[in-house]
């Protein structure tokens, strides 16, 4: 028996992997709303804290608390709002719609205006912190400067204390070197009494 020939085995071929893993890009989210509210029923309250986030109107505080019960009294109005059936109620809803808009304008002054006090207020901490630091840093130079004095101060006295003492040091010998050899140290001479009695006198010594 001979076995069969081999065949060439091609330079280039295709070969196919089939994985358990898939592309995540090429997968495709179709759009869904946030919340569905059915045809003909009001929207729910809760949806006025749809906008808050964390360190963004929650926790909920006094603020928040205005405005949703302005956004109540803003939904009640526009409910009370007139249809547009004549001129009259055309009219008057174009008067509500002017007072809520003025109102609406209020509101957005005192918003601006509670922001720029607060912004004010943080300006002037941030003054009166740096006041107080430079305040801080002149009463540490001026230590610094007074500590820098004295220790010069201390110096000088120092020098000048021991000159003193090498001055007096030298004095001293020279006083010693002046002395006649043999002599006392104190010589006593007596002299007469300027009247010229001899038993008034007395020993003077120089």
């Amino acid at each position: 028996l001979v076995p069969p020939a081999a065949a060439a085995e091609p330079r280039a071929k295709e070969a196919s992997v089939q994985t358990r893993f898939r592309e995540s890009e090429a997968q495709t989210d179709p759009y869904t709303p946030d919340y569905y509210v059915p045809a003909g029923r009001p929207e729910p309250e809760v949806l006025l804290l749809e906008s808050l986030t964390h360190e963004n109107g929650l926790p909920v505080g006094m603020r928040e608390v205005h405005m949703i019960e302005y956004a109540r009294e803003k939904r009640r109005l526009e409910d009370a709002l007139p249809p547009f059936t004549d001129e009259a109620s055309l009219l008057l809803r174009k008067k509500l719609m002017e007072v809520q808009e003025m109102r609406e304008f209020d509101l957005r002054n005192q918003e601006m205006d509670n922001a720029r006090d607060q912004r004010i207020g943080m300006l002037r901490k941030a003054i009166l912190d740096r006041d107080q630091g430079n305040e801080f840093l002149a009463e540490q130079r001026i230590e610094a400067l007074r500590q820098r004095k004295l220790e010069e101060r201390d110096n000088k006295l120092a020098k000048i204390q021991a000159k003193r003492v090498k001055v007096l040091r030298k004095l001293t010998k020279q006083r010693e070197a002046l002395r006649l050899p043999g002599a006392p140290a104190r010589a006593g001479k007596r002299q007469g009494h300027p009247s010229g009695g001899g038993g008034g006198g007395r020993d003077i010594i120089a």
